[in-house]
């Protein structure tokens, strides 16, 4: 319970006071060991309503829906109450906890409603006459421990219109089950759709959009207004379905405005999946830079930083941020000792957020842990490199074992920076080699051999 609590006060950091309308929220259900479960839930509410309730009646159902108990709640009187962190008003946060016994093993559910939504909601029919209905379902295992997932990104609120805008509430389950994601309608009922439910109107570029491995929302919003979505992450264990969690959330769509961007994005490195992809090396040391601007030079920026390795106290990466001097820009710098104990091929997804007090800008980046000299991680008909240390001329002799495949190869240095990009035309199948001339400053750097076939990652040093 300590570990929850710690948690909670990461995402939730210092409030003001404030009270509201309901936006959204979410369950969590967290294996204590001994058949009790810690249930947690996260309501959100804006400035303009009805005070929230102080109590909240749960009910636990069974694999059938059936009601089999209902339990009552009063919320954190700590937290509750309390502004969402990022944002200078107009967002605050309930925390309902309890603990509860399950002792038959089985599939089950948690939920909760409250009436009514915002009538400003544009994308359901009636949200006056909808309920909001939040729920988690999980299995009780009689042989295993089994959490559902939890989202360590706060909620994101609000965003301009017609601006490519992203958010990422990134989930993580404790158990290292697999999760799926995606964007799902609000319920309204244990058993209903809210009524006449569409997905948030965007711009056909940039419509509203989940990335099912990153979890990223883009969005390019092209109405103002008030509108609801709901993030669905479903766990899976062996294959098999075991649980889901969902954050239903209200979206406020504003007038134009300018919002905080990153500005090095570009020098970072990309997966064959056009995802960001740092490599690391067990028992080396990691850095790298994040840069965020905005067109107001007076604007205040805040930088905030998530994710698995974040929350993990035996390694977790120090991080700051600080102005640069140059108008509004900030620069983050995470630094992390990489520990030994890790393995090639572990993969750890984080997510940075940038806001300037009432937009935010998320963006998502992995972490993954290579070799530092050998081809290990390396497939048989992968790139073969050497020599390693290298003084003059890198090569590269492999067998491209498919026609018209072209094939990419990108140096990073330490700190992610692209320092040398070389490109190939069509290559016919067979044994190829390259010859990669060195003029870079001695140290430490990552070879990245990208093609649609896959992609591979090789550190090397250059002597001086």
């Amino acid at each position: 319970m300590k570990k929850f609590y710690l948690l909670m006060a990461l995402l939730i950091g210092t409030f003001s006071m404030r009270a509201t309308h309901l936006m959204g929220g979410e369950i969590t259900v967290q294996s204590l060991g001994n058949s009790e479960y810690l249930v947690a839930m996260v309501v959100y509410r804006d400035t303009a309503g009805i005070p929230m309730q102080q109590n909240a009646i749960f009910e636990l159902s069974d694999s059938s829906g059936n009601v089999i108990s209902t339990f009552t709640v009063s919320y954190d009187s700590l937290i509750s109450g309390n502004q969402l962190p990022q944002y200078p008003y107009g967002v605050e946060l309930y925390l309902f906890v309890d603990t509860i016994t399950i002792t038959t093993p089985g599939h089950y559910s948690i939920g909760w409603d409250n009436c009514c939504r915002n009538g400003a909601i544009q994308n359901l029919s009636t949200p006056l006459s909808e309920s909001m209905y939040i729920k988690t379902d999980f299995t009780v295992f009689p042989a295993s421990s089994n959490s559902t997932p939890f989202f360590l990104v706060p909620a994101a609120i609000f965003l301009p219109v017609n601006t490519p805008w992203q958010y990422n509430p990134l989930p993580f389950d404790p158990d290292g089950d697999s999760l799926y994601w995606s964007v799902d309608a609000p319920l309204g009922s244990a058993t209903n759709y809210c009524a006449g439910f569409t997905t948030p109107p965007g711009d056909t570029l940039n419509p509203f959009s989940l990335n099912p491995v990153t979890g990223t929302i883009s969005w390019t919003a092209n109405t103002q207004g008030n509108f609801v979505a709901t993030v669905l992450v479903e766990e899976f264990r062996n294959g098999q379905r075991i649980g889901g969690i969902r954050r239903d959330m209200q979206f406020i769509v504003t007038n134009p405005a300018p919002i905080p961007i990153y500005t090095n994005t570009a020098s970072w490195p990309i997966n064959i999946y056009n995802e960001y992809s740092f490599p690391v090396v067990a028992g080396q040391t990691f850095q790298m830079s994040i840069l965020a601007d905005h067109t107001d030079p007076s604007a205040q920026l805040d930088m905030e930083l998530y994710g698995e390795l974040v929350n993990n106290p035996n390694y977790a990466p120090q991080f700051s941020f600080n102005a640069t001097g140059n108008g509004s820009e900030i620069e983050g710098q995470m630094v992390w000792n990489v520990p030994l104990q890790l393995n090639v091929g572990q993969r750890f997804l984080n997510v940075v957020r940038v806001s300037d007090g009432l937009y935010t800008m998320d963006e998502s980046f992995w972490i993954e842990v290579v070799s530092a000299v050998g081809l290990s991680e390396l497939k048989t008909e992968g790139p073969l490199l050497y020599p390693n240390p290298v003084k003059d001329a890198l090569h590269l002799h492999f067998n491209a074992h498919h026609q018209d495949v072209q094939w990419q190869i990108k140096v990073y240095s330490l700190s992610g920076q692209c320092v040398k990009t070389e490109k190939t035309e069509r290559l016919s199948a067979g044994t190829t080699e390259w010859v990669l001339p060195v003029e870079l400053q001695s140290g430490q750097y990552f070879l990245q051999i990208t093609s649609t076939l896959g992609s591979y990652t090789q550190a090397f040093v250059v002597q001086p």
